[in-house]
């Protein structure tokens, strides 16, 4: 949501990493250092209108079994397996969360 919240209000989309920069920020710094309760974060595919961002366990089966992605539309989605979510194209193509 905080890329969407970004969006409307600067008509773009930026890395996850200064999405802490604004005043009040859109996210904490820990989230945008990449990790927050057990999973990294990453955003990537940013471009005019669209961008992906995913959450993948930090340590496998320890602190978390599955990955988590979102994209423009604020759907978030699961890979059951885990994993890096490469693109936003693979992000789309999953289930939402139920």
């Amino acid at each position: 949501t905080a890329e969407i919240s970004y969006n409307s209000a600067n008509g773009a989309y930026i890395a996850l990493a200064t999405l802490d920069d604004d005043t009040p920020p859109y996210i904490d710094s820990t989230l945008a250092a990449g990790a927050k309760q057990g999973y990294t974060f990453a955003t990537t595919d940013i471009a005019a209108n669209t961008f992906h961002c995913s959450a993948v366990p930090t340590t496998a089966s320890v602190s978390g079994v599955r990955s988590f992605c979102t994209a423009e539309d604020g759907v978030i989605r699961v890979q059951a397996v885990g994993g890096a979510i490469a693109s936003r194209a693979a992000c789309v193509a999953l289930n939402p969360v139920s």
